[in-house]
């Protein structure tokens, strides 16, 4: 299955460990396209380091939206967008 992430997440994930993820209590799912789609919003705080270790663990707060398809019985994540929600940052 393919997943489409922006560039940020793209140059960001490979190098990152994550250690612990905390998601909030404002996750909310909207059904799409008659059942087959759906895309879901919440908040996380995300916690962890750099591989390289030049930066120690620490937490780092997230908005993200995922865009999931059915397939079969199944759901699957077929697009993540994410930002930074103390920023102005738009959507990676």
């Amino acid at each position: 299955t393919y997943l489409r992430t922006g560039p940020k997440a793209r140059m960001t994930l490979p190098n990152v460990r994550i250690e612990d993820v905390r998601v909030k209590r404002n996750l909310k799912v909207v059904l799409e396209s008659g059942g087959r789609e759906a895309t879901a919003t919440f908040n996380a705080v995300i916690e962890g380091q750099d591989k390289h270790q030049q930066m120690g663990r620490r937490p780092y707060p997230f908005f993200f939206t995922v865009h999931f398809r059915r397939e079969g019985d199944a759901w699957r994540v077929f697009e993540c967008d994410y930002r930074d929600p103390t920023a102005n940052d738009p959507l990676q």
